[in-house]
């Protein structure tokens, strides 16, 4: 269990660690010699059951505010500490508003200093106090009066504290990890060592992990858990980690970092919050403005508007729009505390709602409706909430990295919602049951409308029918569902057309006549097919007429117009896009061209069709095979051409 200090200056925060645990947490020769604690101390506890107790001492003077909130981050118990000669001060009320916008339940009262004041003066400032803590979370806390320096009370502290450690429920360690930075030194022989705490998953010797924002890796060398030397930390543990990495050192970490899962690191300059606004604030908290945001150890200055109101009342709650001087990698829930632009006053705080905030419409009336559809504390009545009010789909990828979790997280709460999975791997998406029957239908009116209104084409195309249903829908995605919809036989796809199953088109008998004459002109399959003007030469045709034929040709997928210029038939498509299947997954355009024995620019044109029917994926210089060429390129209907791969010169296909 991990256990902060709070308090005013000057109240014994660190005398009172000292009793406890028998370690003075001032490192500083500057607090040494002011006999005032600057900057956050650690000290760590063993109990006899083997339970680990650690400590975070806290500065309490104003002007190390900044500090203080660091070491709130992780804590999982608060030491509330006020003086008896003095009672509560401004800090003390400061610090306890922290404790209770943080959230904090579990803590404790100490008050110090009894030995100085008569019996009745510590009764009447343990009265005061918890007249106090009644208002905050910590309601009900337990109140201990100690003289630390004499050891008076603190065997009960103790005592108490490790009942508490008993019944302490750590965090689940079975999620991707997160690990706070509050420290980062070298140390001789070493090298760099971050501390801090570990907030979610498990750590082990020889992870890489991934130092946030900046994405550098990282590997752990060695670790230390709750001050032992130990091969593996689990969330809830105050680690020491010795970590080594291209451009990690010292100098390029700071408080406020975090070490997370490499493929968890996202980061953001935008959040989205649920505040409240402290009740000792004057005046409301204006529409738009400048302030500091403290999330995690980090202490950031930041621009915030006010969501769907035009201010929030001191004592409410509302929506804020936060944009973020520097980057910050959070999720939601994680807590945010706000002060005023000085950072001298904490003006109030809350949490996280959405940790990849939009930049636009931010304050849309469907922007408001998803906000507090997200705002549940579990990430099932979140989902429940954006997929029930309608919000439409919603990005896995995006989902896994704003809730800290793994796929197989979201594929058990899919089944538990009723709700789909669908798209490709890489662009998951999750949506209702019944955004999915409204999808499908909003399909089929589209394509029926088309074909009402184009009754000699076969079918709208998917761009335009992507245009018309999008539904947020990214291109890899839309595909995947028109596939889903293929498979349930709803609609029918034909080469880059999507058509109703039992619609027909044909060509007029000119057009016809016309196509016979043009097949053996098309039909190459050492070549490319001839271009526009090298048809109308060979067939002695008016230019508008052969370009009208092919049209129609095309409309009825037995062509493909793979250039401005170049009409491929489906069958010799097909041909081609099962010598990039032989050829594999990360085949270049060169071997392409190799294998097929086309020309350059042909290949390309060849290549870049593929890529926008989804058949491929371009990776850099390589393609990646996506789709299933047969299917996309032939129609058994009306594909008059039906060669395969294996009827050609196998000198063609690359080994």
């Amino acid at each position: 269990m991990i256990i902060a200090t709070a308090g005013h200056v000057d109240h014994g925060k660190t005398a009172l660690v000292h009793a406890l645990t028998g370690v003075d947490t001032d490192r500083l020769a500057e607090e040494k010699r002011r006999g005032l604690t600057i900057d956050l101390g650690y000290a760590y506890q063993s109990l006899p059951d083997g339970i680990s107790l650690g400590f975070v001492d806290v500065p309490g003077h104003q002007k190390f505010a900044r500090t203080m909130l660091a070491g709130m981050a992780g804590i999982d118990f608060a030491l509330l500490v006020v003086a008896a000669d003095d009672g509560p001060m401004p800090q003390t009320i400061e610090h306890l508003a922290i404790l209770n916008l943080l959230g904090m339940t579990s803590g404790a009262c100490v008050i110090t200093k009894c030995d100085k004041v008569p019996a009745h003066q510590v009764q009447a400032v343990s009265e005061g106090v918890s007249n106090i803590v009644a208002e905050t979370s910590l309601a009900g806390i337990p109140i201990f009066p100690v003289a630390s320096l004499e050891g008076q009370g603190i065997a009960e502290v103790q005592s108490y504290l490790a009942s508490m450690a008993r019944g302490h429920a750590r965090p689940p360690a079975d999620g991707p990890p997160r690990f706070i930075v509050d420290r980062a030194f070298s140390i001789r022989g070493s090298g760099l060592v971050v501390t801090g705490t570990l907030v979610s998953g498990r750590v082990a010797i020889g992870d890489h992990l991934a130092l946030a924002p900046g994405g550098d890796l990282a590997r752990v060398r060695g670790l230390h858990a709750q001050n032992e030397t130990t091969n593996e930390g689990v969330a809830g543990e105050r680690l020491g980690i010795n970590i080594a990495g291209n451009n990690i050192n010292v100098d390029t970490v700071s408080r406020g970092d975090w070490l997370v899962a490499p493929d968890r690191i996202q980061v953001s300059h935008r959040l989205d919050a649920e505040v409240e606004i402290l009740t000792s604030e004057k005046n409301p908290f204006g529409s738009r403005g400048n302030l500091h945001v403290h999330i995690g150890a980090a202490d950031i200055p930041a621009r915030f508007q006010v969501l769907g109101e035009t201010m929030v009342r001191p004592g409410h709650r509302g929506l804020v729009h936060l944009v973020l001087q520097s980057p910050v990698s959070a999720v939601h829930g994680d807590r945010v505390i706000l002060r005023d632009k000085s950072a001298s006053r904490t003006l109030g705080g809350g949490r996280v709602i959405d940790p990849m905030a939009p930049k636009r419409q931010i304050s849309s009336v469907a922007r408001l409706a998803q906000l507090r559809a997200m705002a549940h504390d579990n990430i099932e009545d979140a989902l429940a909430g954006q997929l029930n009010g309608g919000d439409g789909l919603i990005e896995v990828a995006r989902l896994m990295r704003a809730w800290n979790v793994y796929e197989e997280d979201i594929e058990k709460l899919s089944q538990a919602l009723n709700a789909k999975l669908i798209g490709p791997v890489d662009a998951r998406a999750l949506i209702s049951d019944e955004q999915w029957d409204n999808l499908c239908r909003s399909l089929v009116q589209a394509v029926d409308a088309y074909h009402v209104a184009h009754t000699s084409v076969v079918g709208i195309g998917l761009p335009e029918l992507h245009r018309c249903v999008g539904y947020g829908l990214t291109a890899p995605q839309f595909r995947s569902i028109i596939k889903a919809v293929e498979d349930l036989g709803i609609l029918k796809r034909i080469g880059g057309h999507i058509t109703s199953p039992g619609f027909q088109v044909s060509l007029s008998d000119e057009e016809a006549a016309l196509w016979q004459r043009l097949i053996p002109l098309l039909a190459t399959q050492d070549a490319a097919p001839p271009r526009v003007v090298e048809l109308v030469d060979s067939l002695s045709e008016p230019t508008e007429t052969i370009i009208r034929t092919l049209t129609s040709a095309t409309r009825l997928n037995l062509l493909h117009p793979v250039a401005k210029n170049r009409f491929f038939l489906a069958s010799s498509l097909r041909i081609l896009a099962q010598v990039a299947t032989k050829l594999g997954d990360n085949f270049t355009a060169g071997a392409f061209r190799d294998a097929t024995g086309l020309g350059r620019n042909v290949t390309i044109e060849v290549l870049e069709y593929f890529d926008l029917l989804g058949f491929t994926h371009r990776d850099g210089n390589a393609r990646i095979i996506t789709g299933d060429g047969d299917r996309i390129f032939h129609d058994p209907k009306t594909d008059p051409i039906v060669p395969t791969v294996d009827d050609m010169d196998t000198s063609m296909i690359a080994d």
